[in-house]
């Protein structure tokens, strides 16, 4: 596959359409409210991958503030289709949100990974340099 035919893109308020048309790629079909917030939003960012002018992977990630320090950046998902898979879009996406954080001078880069995602984990431990910390994760789902 030629480097052409590969790419990732940030995308931005006038993608909504093309986020919708890509339900496969998300745990359930985007909200067209909630993906029109998040394409216009200064602090959320979705980037797709695409081969040969299809979506076959995504990154989503939020700038999170804290009043003493500088702003960080927690990515929220990286997905990508089966089918591309182990063809280097996952750490396309991850250096797309990388190159994000790094280039507007924010402290850091971070993802939460499920304690029992063997995958997740073997990836972002592929990715230099990265740096494990133990965790624990706590949700209030609404019911």
């Amino acid at each position: 596959m030629s480097d052409r035919a590969v790419n990732v893109r940030l995308l931005g308020p006038g993608d909504a359409a093309l986020v919708l048309s890509a339900s496969h790629l998300f745990d359930a079909a985007p909200l067209p409210d909630q993906t029109a917030a998040m394409l216009e939003s200064e602090r959320d960012f979705l980037w797709f991958a695409f081969a040969q002018g299809h979506p076959v992977g995504f990154a989503s990630a939020t700038m999170v503030l804290h009043p003493d320090q500088r702003p960080v950046l927690f990515l929220n998902e990286i997905a990508v289709d089966d089918a591309a898979r182990r063809r280097r879009f996952g750490t396309m996406l991850m250096q797309a949100a990388t190159d994000l954080a790094r280039s507007r001078g924010w402290a850091s880069t971070w993802v939460l990974a499920s304690s029992d995602d063997e995958t997740a984990k073997a990836f972002y431990r592929s990715l230099s340099p990265a740096t494990a910390v133990p965790s624990v994760m706590f949700e209030w789902e609404e019911k």
